[in-house]
């Protein structure tokens, strides 16, 4: 069996089909972002319909109007609840058939890459004119702007860090994974290739820090300290992760040929969609503490938004082998998977529509 660093170092090996099936991001958590990250008082021109109050004295926003969903068409209704009290720690679930697994922001062993790609270093001598307003020459670089700026924690292809930058910021991403990195600066996303843990900022600052389904991924000894370093006092941190429930047959059928060919699988491969969302909830508020208890954080919240995604058997199959249960795998046992998968589908006409929840936890750098 692959080590966890093996599962982790996965992702990127096929970068174009991940990017492709992967859903984007709900628009009224990348607006709510995107937002908060101008700071307040700043005149975004929009209205928010509610607002929640952290605690922090900050003045996060909560914007929960009913919006479009950008990866379905449909609207998705959005809340915020508080963290509530747990003891740290860690754990996640990668990848059961009822939850996308977690993520393209594996933590790798390697050191920083001392080219970005785009003529930046990004190592001990990373320019700190990296568009983030330190320098006469900020907007001169591809995918800059003059919006909020955010740092993208194992951007992976560029999902979050698009989406981030059509809503107006300006942002940089950090992937340890070159062939990911890679494919994301050919969509315009300026990437330091880089573990987010060994990366060294520079001396930039940030209005924001999002980890778009890499969190996990990150030592929590060191991350939220890592993320003190480079936000500014009142920016904003949040981590976010899709959690999704596949029929019943379909997440049977994948559990079945799962254990077939992968006897000792170090994760959970059967749960209900309660058990995910609380499995997440509580990965949620893992997080919370470990950065509410450096001192450097206040006013956790979680936010929730729910959504939906029809699944052809192709475009299913499609999402299934960019997920961590499956990348590391020899082909001829993904195949056992992938048959047992695609004859449950078919089975029920050929497709199926998934009730997505994307959860988020998010706190704010005192």
């Amino acid at each position: 069996m692959p080590t966890l660093a093996g599962w982790s170092q996965s992702f990127g090996s096929d970068a174009d089909r991940y990017d492709r099936a992967r859903p984007p991001y709900p628009a009224e958590m990348v607006d709510r972002i995107a937002r908060i990250g101008r700071g307040p008082d700043t005149g975004s021109g929009r209205s928010p319909s509610a607002s929640s109050d952290t605690g922090s004295g900050q003045g996060l926003d909560a914007g929960l109007g009913r919006v479009p969903d950008a990866s379905s068409g449909r609207s998705s209704a959005m809340g915020s609840s508080r963290v509530p009290d747990a003891s740290s720690g860690r754990g996640s679930d990668t990848g059961s058939g009822h939850s996308l697994d977690m993520g393209s922001g594996a933590t790798s062993e390697r050191g920083p890459n001392t080219d970005s790609g785009l003529g930046y270093a990004t190592g001990s001598g990373a320019n700190p004119d990296m568009g983030f307003g330190h320098g006469p020459d900020t907007g001169s670089a591809p995918g800059l702007g003059t919006g909020p700026r955010v740092l993208d924690v194992g951007c992976g292809t560029g999902i979050a860090a698009r989406q981030l930058r059509d809503a107006g910021c300006t942002v940089l991403g950090v992937e340890p994974d070159e062939r990911m990195a890679e494919f994301a600066r050919g969509t315009g996303v300026i990437v330091e290739t880089a573990a987010f843990e060994s990366w060294d900022p520079a001396g930039r600052t940030v209005d924001a820090v999002v980890a778009a389904q890499s969190w996990h991924w990150v030592d929590p000894a060191v991350g939220p300290a890592q993320v003190a370093r480079v936000l500014r006092s009142g920016g904003l941190f949040v981590a976010l992760w899709h959690v999704f429930t596949p029929p019943d047959p379909v997440a049977q059928a994948f559990a079945d040929a799962y254990r077939r060919v992968v006897p000792d699988a170090p994760f959970q491969l059967s749960t209900t969609a309660e058990q995910a969302l609380q499995s997440y909830a509580a990965g949620c508020t893992r997080t919370a503490d470990a950065f509410l208890a450096t001192g450097e954080f206040s006013g956790a919240e979680q936010w929730r938004a729910d959504w939906e995604h029809s699944y052809t058997t192709g475009s299913y199959l499609d999402l299934m082998l960019t997920t961590g249960s499956l990348t590391p795998l020899a082909r001829d046992k993904v195949d056992v998977v992938v048959d047992a998968v695609s004859n449950a589908i078919d089975a029920m006409g050929g497709g199926f529509t998934a009730s997505y929840s994307t959860l988020a936890v998010a706190v704010v750098r005192a």
